[in-house]
């Protein structure tokens, strides 16, 4: 078996990390009459899909993986492999040449990941790799041809993101990545023409790292990435409109650094000095932001 070693460190993460005491799926005829050995057939099976798809056996890979989502569709991390392997190995250009069939592929990956949000152990994953695959499909400038082109698959990134947060609110990842994008992709200025619109919506992604911060399990990561963008903010030309300008810009991100600080995020204290010594345009004595030592803390 070719790439064997590969295919047993997927089934393990699998096994073991996509599991979730508090959800329960229901269970299938199969795996109902496995009992507590369904989890283990599902990872054997898991073994022959890899290998079948090493071989090019692509119609007998995806057999085994119903059987296998089947026998065990509480593992998060399956149906995301499985939806890896349409949307970037399928739908690849050297892998398919034809670029209706492009799309097809990963409209399959998108379906298979709405599936398993409704049985999965950890949905807020699935719809957040979702949401990053259109984002992907967007990338790409048409080389998966999509509604709306760039723009159409990066609004229904949005719309991923959201779901990802409506499934959990406490996903840190969902909400970064939802106020990542829609400051520095959907507010672009190749996207949004009008500097006030762009200024509003930085304006609208503060507000939603704010909220985030009081449901997400690593809020100084929200933090971070609120001073990230307001910092980006700062530098662009679009600094000027922002509600006390430049400075303005500088003295929140400054705030928001300080803020995921105090949750013991890595590199906060620094980014702080940062924008510090941007806002001030001079040197700080390195005791008012001294950090000796700063741990993993929330991140």
């Amino acid at each position: 078996m070719r790439s064997g070693w590969r295919w047993l460190a997927v089934l393990l993460f699998v096994a073991l990390m996509s599991r979730s005491p508090k959800h329960t799926a229901p269970a299938t005829l199969t795996a109902r009459l496995l009992g507590p050995c369904a989890s283990l057939a599902a990872s054997a099976q898991w073994v022959r899909v890899g290998a079948a798809i090493d071989e090019g056996r692509h119609g007998l890979a995806y057999t085994r993986a119903n059987l296998a989502l089947d026998l065990d569709p509480e593992a998060s991390a399956a149906w995301s492999f499985l939806a890896s392997h349409y949307a970037h190995d399928r739908a690849a250009i050297l892998a398919e040449p034809n670029p209706a069939l492009r799309t097809s592929w990963v409209r399959t990956a998108l379906a298979l990941l709405e599936r398993g949000e409704e049985v999965a152990s950890k949905p807020a994953q699935l719809a957040l790799h979702r949401g990053l695959i259109l984002v992907h499909v967007g990338d790409l400038e048409g080389t998966v041809p999509w509604p709306g082109q760039k723009k159409g698959a990066w609004l229904d990134a949005e719309r991923a993101f959201e779901d990802a947060i409506e499934h959990d609110r406490g996903a840190t990842e969902a909400w970064v990545q939802l106020a990542r994008h829609q400051v520095l992709r959907l507010a672009a200025p190749a996207f949004e023409p009008e500097p006030a619109q762009r200024v509003a919506a930085l304006e609208a992604a503060v507000f939603l790292l704010h909220r985030g911060s009081a449901h997400a399990r690593r809020p100084g990561r929200l933090d971070f990435e609120r001073g990230l963008l307001l910092g980006i903010s700062a530098d662009g030309a679009d600094g000027a409109l922002w509600p006390g300008g430049r400075r303005a810009l500088l003295d929140e991100a400054c705030e928001a650094f300080l803020a995921a600080a105090s949750h013991g995020t890595r590199g906060a204290l620094g980014a702080a000095a940062s924008a510090r010594e941007a806002l001030e345009g001079s040197d700080l004595e390195k005791a008012d932001f001294e950090d000796a030592s700063v741990g993993d803390g929330d991140e």
